[in-house]
């Protein structure tokens, strides 16, 4: 059990800052979704190592 279980967090940020924040939040128990905009992925392939633990 995590300290942030039962907490639920939408993460729309790109690139390095919001996906990383998204990460140590769901490290710490929380159920992340990461929210994708259609059209191009923009930084798309910077964000890879970063979504660990999120549901897109």
């Amino acid at each position: 059990m995590g300290a942030l279980d039962h907490i639920k967090v939408i993460v729309f940020g790109h690139y390095i800052a919001g996906p990383l924040a998204g990460m140590l939040l769901a490290d710490q128990g929380a159920d992340v979704i990461k929210l994708i905009p259609g059209g191009p992925r923009v930084g798309f392939s910077c964000q890879c190592p970063w979504n660990r633990g999120k549901r897109v």
